[in-house]
């Protein structure tokens, strides 16, 4: 029986999911100071599409990466030990079928790493991926077509909950406020500076569970409109990683 009860649970559960979609972007004119701002290094590849927006996906939406490599993961005052490289990851949304939404994937064909650059984590630098994403309810899907081992170099296969995220953390240079631990751990990111633009309640998501058998580690950083604004995967074996950190739109 439909009771006044369950008619305002349905109407507590839209209202916290909309929240979460509700746009909390912040433009503001300085950068980090440890930053290397985007228009000083490689970007082959103008972008004047709609960005890809987690809760309002649409085809034609198009969003830029900056490749970046770490070193020393895990390791006390090594936040800053990384350096941006010229290499342009472009994710465009170019149609629509019973599986979601198609994204086409590629490194720019001017970036370094499809020129003889250093090709350390690019994974298929020469390659275009093609991936499908959805959302359902509260939660952005990427579906993981069989046989298919690497299926986006960002979102390796993952599933992201758009909902508030229990505890507090901050994004630290190439890595997070987390003590080192091989294991699962997220958090909200109340504010974040990247390429002179501020980003509100970012959820976090560090999943090392993989590393205690030699395997890698993930960090993602991301928002329910502003869609993934960072990935970083990295070596147990080597303590280097690599990822890329979304370009604004211009």
């Amino acid at each position: 029986m439909f009771t006044l009860t369950r008619a305002f649970s349905i109407l507590l559960f839209f209202t916290a999911f909309f929240l979460s979609c509700e746009q909390e972007l912040v433009e503001v004119a300085n950068e980090l100071p440890n930053r290397i701002a985007p228009q000083d290094k490689f970007t082959d590849v103008t972008n004047t599409a709609e960005p890809i927006n987690f809760c309002g996906l649409a085809i034609g939406q198009e969003v830029r990466y900056l490749r970046f490599r770490g070193y020393q993961y895990g390791h006390p005052d090594s936040e800053d030990n990384y350096a941006y490289l010229d290499d342009t990851l472009v994710l465009k949304i170019i149609d629509e079928d019973e599986l979601g939404f198609l994204v086409e994937e590629y490194y720019s064909p001017g970036s370094a790493v499809r020129n003889g650059g250093d090709a350390t984590f690019a994974f298929l630098p020469d390659s275009i991926l093609y991936y499908h994403i959805r959302l359902n309810n509260d939660t952005l899907q990427i579906p993981d077509p069989a046989g298919s081992f690497l299926t986006s170099r960002v979102f390796f296969s993952r599933n992201f909950f758009l909902g508030q995220l229990s505890g507090e953390a901050e994004i630290i240079g190439w890595q997070t406020s987390f003590p080192y631990h091989e294991n699962y751990r997220e958090g909200m990111v109340a504010s974040w500076e990247l390429f002179g633009q501020e980003y509100i309640n970012l959820r976090l998501l560090v999943d090392n569970q993989a590393m205690a058998v030699d395997g890698p580690g993930y960090t993602f950083a991301y928002h329910p409109t502003d869609g993934l604004i960072r990935s970083v995967t990295y070596s147990w074996w080597t303590q280097e990683g690599g990822g890329h950190d979304l370009l604004p739109g211009n």
